[in-house]
Order: structure tokens, then C-alpha cells, then sequence
């Protein structure tokens, strides 16, 4: 066999598409995911995106701090939509006692 790698990769957070307020899309967004290999390994991914056609769609690889940090973030700007029950799961799973920080 070829020399593959497999891997999962999951979303912990999705940015809101369309505002609930009036239901049009939302311009642009910031997305994290995590990729998984066999045996447990894990890395974490922001794609920052945009319906605008002028501008470039980004997938960067970042560290748990910075992605803990990026949900930190969201989470003192209020940027967060109303998470489900899965959605905040998710995020526990990866980062425990997220939602029991101090919010400044």
C-alpha cells in the first residue's frame, strides 16, 4: 500500500452563516477544527472565510494555545451564537472549563 495517512478532521466551532435576526448571510466568518490521526495525535485549524468574491478564503494550522485562545476570544466578545448542546460538547471535549472561565 501507498504511504496514506488517515485522519478525521471535525468542526469544535462554526461561525454563525446567516444572522438570526434577519436571516441574510453573514459576510464573513472564522471556523475551528481539529484533525485527528491514529493513535491519537490531534492538530487544530482556523479557516477564516467570506462571501465576498474579492477576498481569499484562509485554512491555517494553529496550536491548542491559539486555538483555545480564538474561542476565549469569541467568548469575551460575545461573538458566540447560542450553542447547542452538541456545539458546547464539542468545545468542552477539547478545551475543559471553557465555559466556566471568568468572562472579563
Amino acid at each position: 500500500m501507498g504511504g496514506f495517512i488517515f485522519f478525521s478532521i471535525s468542526a469544535i466551532y462554526l461561525s454563525l452563516r446567516y444572522s438570526p435576526e434577519t436571516g441574510q448571510p453573514v459576510p464573513a466568518g472564522s471556523d475551528l477544527f481539529v484533525h485527528r490521526v491514529p493513535g491519537g495525535a490531534r492538530s487544530f485549524s482556523i479557516r477564516h472565510w467570506s462571501r465576498d468574491a474579492h477576498e481569499t478564503n484562509i485554512c491555517q494550522v494553529t496550536s491548542e494555545d491559539s486555538a483555545r485562545d480564538f474561542l476565549r476570544e469569541r467568548l469575551r466578545l460575545k461573538t458566540f451564537h447560542e450553542l447547542t448542546g452538541p456545539e458546547r460538547a464539542r468545545i468542552a471535549e477539547y478545551f475543559p472549563g471553557m465555559f466556566e472561565t471568568d468572562r472579563e
